[in-house]
């Protein structure tokens, strides 16, 4: 009775091992894809291109959501420009932080 036993729950610990190994370095080349390619692997792995609201506070922006706008329509009948005179615009840099795509919750990709 020991000899079967024994093998029983030796092959269960290898067995569940490296099954666990295995769908955890599958699961991880899965979520590299889906974030290098922005393939969503069939409905998978969700892919969320809004950014979230604690980008736009770190760079101050104010923001609020819409359900729906609705702009009055503005019809012209004829313009006519004879002649069209520019200027340079010289406008103020600004420091830019850049966004990456990664894993942002459980099989979700955004911005990070």
């Amino acid at each position: 009775f020991m000899l079967p036993s024994l093998g029983f729950l030796l092959g269960s610990f290898i067995g569940a091992t490296l099954g666990s190994f295995a769908c955890k370095l599958g699961g991880s080349a899965i979520l590299s894809l889906c974030i290098d390619t922005g393939f969503t692997m069939f409905g998978l792995v969700e892919q969320n291109y809004e950014l979230p609201q604690y980008v736009f506070d770190y760079l101050g922006i104010n923001s609020f959501k819409i359900e729906t706008f609705n702009v009055p329509k503005f019809e012209i009948k004829k313009i006519e420009i004879k002649q069209f005179n520019y200027s340079k615009f010289e406008f103020d840099t600004f420091a830019i932080k850049p966004l990456r795509r990664g894993v942002i919750s459980v099989s979700k990709i955004g911005y990070v």
